[in-house]
């Protein structure tokens, strides 16, 4: 109820229903116009009436299958139109959700995962709400006025038909059960192979290097072939239900032929009646049949329904509207207030009662062992991840979360693989300042020492890259992603482990426009690359998701804690 629910609140869903029951209703008016004028038109033809008498039944069961065919082809139509603007709005709708869980709540599934949903998914949801719902209402009002009308006419046919509806009924429901039941299994294979395939492609440069992607081969074949199966079980599971529909409502087509044909021979039926209820029998199973075969059909379009609406559902923490963040100033304050993250709600890399506070420009260091928290502390402060205890304070104001937008207008986010998207290098640019001058971009593009590589390209900076265009490297990417950080010029900068996958040549010839990208900003730098400290004010020590330590790097080398163990080690291992 639930679902029907939420496609009702869809955009032009009340007018296609109301539509789509005024057309049904007349489809169903019609099938009983023409099987009457049918079986008129029939038993004139065998009394020997002439073409005189005959033909204005003809004339009506020709009009009455005109309107019916009509009124299922504008059905179709209100439904298909209905569904592509659904389709639309759905992918639209999951983005704008997704973008406000944020990167912390997209790794719980992985990214694989909801790439699939929004592509295919919504076109499996698309093809549910534009063949399946309509069909429901006609698989209701139909046979409701065949079965009225066919008791009108016969009642014992009638009775016949209504006792075998409640057979069909259960078997519908039980084998539904199963059926949804295996498309459950065969859409979590599919969703594993999504992953998987999506995770390959992103390392497959390191797999050739390692000499790993025919091993990665196999295994997509091997994750591959469970999907297959998951498949042919749900296959089997539609095809006895199809089977199941057939036979009975075949059995009840014969039961009744059967008892009209005996009754004609004692005389008790005129031939008319008999013609009329042979041909409405079929049509009362028919919209039921149809409701059963697409209900296996589009199975896996109710499956993506359920995850994208409960996707949909999912709450984000906000900051309340009301609640403005002042902007960054040289004597502003951020504030955390024994902040903490519950690895069941965000997954690995959780923080324990963390808190500190900073004032103005200074550059942060954020150290540790792997899985110390280094990341989530990092979508903390980019608004990615909302706290589960304590809260964070900025000039006075004590929120919840950082997702609020007048935070977001004062910070930019380095990751370790910057995303390229398809377009030109001055789309891409373009993103972080969508109204900067030409000489900015260039001053920018200077700035980050990406102008040689610009004046390389055939179109300069309007060649074509990402997606269908030139390929860049892990260097000339971060290269890219350090000039979009120059031209959006904010005053608070966050960084996670933005040379991980560069080596050391690559990441030195970058070191020079990153420190003076830091000049006079706030900015939080979560490496594993120990020589960056030197160059921070201050460093914060996390392990296993708490602050063990913070000082300046020379006062943290003395104290000779973690910090000193983790340089010494990195040390001997150089």
């Amino acid at each position: 109820m639930r679902e029907l629910r939420d496609i009702l609140s869809w955009p032009g869903a009340r007018a296609t229903m109301i539509g789509g029951g005024v057309l049904v209703l007349i489809q169903g008016i019609s099938i009983l116009l023409q099987a009457h004028w049918l079986a008129q038109t029939v038993v004139l033809l065998f009394a020997g009436a002439g073409s005189a008498e005959v033909w204005p039944w003809a004339a009506g069961f020709l009009a009455a299958f005109a309107a019916r065919t009509l009124a299922a082809a504008g059905r179709q139509a209100l439904g298909f139109r209905f569904a592509k603007n659904a389709e639309q709005a759905l992918r639209i709708n999951i983005i704008r959700r997704l973008l406000a869980l944020g990167p912390g709540w997209v790794r719980k599934d992985g990214t694989g995962t909801w790439v699939a949903q929004t592509v295919e998914g919504v076109d499996h949801v698309s093809r549910y709400v534009g063949i399946y719902l309509p069909k429901l209402a006609g698989s209701a009002v139909i046979p409701g006025c065949v079965l009225v009308y066919l008791f009108l006419r016969d009642g014992l046919s009638a009775s016949i038909v209504l006792a075998v509806t409640p057979l069909i009924v259960v078997f519908m429901i039980l084998l539904g059960k199963a059926a949804q039941a295996r498309v459950d299994r065969q859409w979590k294979a599919y969703r594993r192979l999504a992953d998987h395939f999506l995770d390959v492609l992103r390392g497959l440069v390191t797999l050739k290097h390692l000499g790993r992607s025919r091993q990665q081969g196999v295994t997509i074949d091997r994750v591959n072939e469970q999907y297959r199966k998951a498949t042919n079980r749900s296959l089997r599971v539609a095809f006895l239900s199809s089977f199941a529909l057939e036979f009975f409502s075949m059995l009840s087509v014969a039961m009744v032929a059967v008892g009209l044909g005996l009754r004609m021979v004692r005389g008790d039926v005129p031939l008319e009646t008999a013609l009329t209820v042979l041909i409405l029998v079929p049509e009362y199973f028919l919209p039921i049949r149809e409701l059963g075969a697409d209900y296996h059909a589009t199975l896996n379009g109710r499956t993506a329904l359920a995850n994208i609406q409960a996707l949909l559902h999912t709450p984000v923490e906000r900051v309340p509207e009301e609640v403005e963040l002042a902007p960054w100033s040289r004597e502003a304050v951020l504030s955390f207030h024994h902040v903490t993250v519950r690895p069941e709600d965000h997954g690995e890399g959780s923080l324990i009662d963390v808190s500190f506070s900073v004032r103005g420009p200074t550059a942060i260091g954020i150290v540790g062992p792997s899985g110390s928290g280094k990341s989530t502390l990092i979508d903390v402060l980019a608004g990615f991840v909302p706290v589960s205890e304590g809260d964070i304070e900025w000039a006075g104001t004590r929120v919840r979360t950082l997702q609020s937008p007048a935070w977001r207008r004062q910070i930019t986010y380095l990751s370790q693989t910057p995303y390229i998207f398809s377009g030109t290098v001055e789309e891409n640019l373009l993103i972080a300042n969508p109204g900067a001058t030409r000489e900015e971009l260039w001053a920018a593009v200077e700035r980050a020492q990406l102008d040689a590589l610009i004046r390389r390209f055939p179109r300069g900076i309007r060649q074509k890259i990402g997606g269908g265009g030139r390929g860049l490297s892990g260097g000339e990417a971060q290269r890219l992603a350090l000039a979009r950080a120059f031209l959006a010029d904010k005053p608070i900068l966050l960084l996670d482990e933005p040379t991980e996958h560069l080596d050391v040549e690559t990441e030195w010839e970058l070191k020079g426009p990153m420190l003076e990208l830091f000049q006079g900003r706030l900015v939080f730098l979560a490496t594993h690359r120990l020589h960056w400290t030197a160059h921070m004010d201050e460093i914060f020590v996390l392990d296993a998701g708490r602050l063990i330590e913070r000082g300046t790097p020379s006062s943290l080398l003395r104290s000779g804690g973690l910090f000193a163990r983790l340089v010494a080690a990195q040390t001997e291992a150089v």
